[in-house]
């Protein structure tokens, strides 16, 4: 998505058995721009600022 300009990212979301009261319980976006497609662990991973409904 980098040879673009103004890009951004869209999808569905749902989640079952949301306890409001943990900050562990939820969902996070992450982005990397050095992940090969096979390793995940050896990326560099930057968490996203995402609304999401409650």
């Amino acid at each position: 998505m980098d040879a673009q300009s103004n890009e951004f990212l869209n999808f569905k979301v749902a989640q079952h058995h949301l306890d409001v009261d943990s900050e562990n319980n939820g969902i996070k976006v992450f982005v990397s721009t050095d992940f090969d497609g096979t390793n995940v662990t050896e990326a560099t991973w930057d968490e996203l600022n995402a609304n999401f409904p409650r």
